[in-house]
């Protein structure tokens, strides 16, 4: 967890610096967290198999790094590089 508080300071403070412009470069962090609540059957209608877990239980973070380009007539062209790591526990029932 220590290493997200960190990059999660360290994006934060170059995306400050990046300043906002019409085209160029951005930098952008989330911290994430996600659930999961999961069950397939098979075709009698009985439980092949679950996956579950809170919201709390699987957090991380997302870095998104895109470039603009303007172009004439309003137009503009975007690239970028998105990053997402996750960590936790689920609670998986099944074979």
């Amino acid at each position: 967890m220590k290493i997200y508080l960190m990059l999660l300071t360290i994006s934060l403070f170059i995306s400050s610096s990046l300043g906002a412009k019409e085209g160029g470069y951005s930098l952008s962090t989330a911290l994430v967290g996600m659930s999961m609540d999961y069950t397939e059957y098979d075709d009698a209608g009985a439980i092949l198999d679950t996956e579950k877990s809170s919201f709390s239980g699987i957090i991380g973070g997302e870095f998104k790094l895109g470039y603009t380009r303007v172009l004439e007539n309003n137009n503009w062209v975007q690239v970028g590089f998105n990053l997402s790591s996750m960590v936790g526990q689920t609670n998986y029932v099944g074979s």
